[in-house]
């Protein structure tokens, strides 16, 4: 999870999708960072919005050590070719691995 808000509005869901497409834009222009276009929302059924990383295929999920070595990616900050997500967190998703 890299991003969330208990209360889903159409102006976040709006703004997550938008950031999941121009960050899976990026990855997919640029194979040499070792990202894949794994950039999502989810909807919780608490009522929240997630931007998440471990849309595969319209499955969520990725496995816990594959998050972790990406996150590191994830934390840099832009200009050093990360995303500066500092505060990603790994959640286990029902159904996931």
């Amino acid at each position: 999870m890299l991003l969330s808000v208990p209360t889903a509005t159409a102006e976040y869901e709006t703004f997550y999708q938008s950031r999941a497409n121009s960050l899976n834009d990026f990855v997919r222009r640029d194979h040499t960072h070792g990202w894949k276009p794994y950039f999502g929302v989810r909807k919780p059924s608490s009522g929240g919005i997630q931007l998440v990383f471990g849309d595969v295929d319209g499955q969520f999920g990725v496995a816990r050590d594959e998050f972790l070595a990406f996150a590191t990616l994830l934390a840099k900050p832009e200009k050093d070719g990360g995303a500066n997500f500092g505060s990603a967190s790994w959640v286990r998703v029902e159904g996931g691995p």
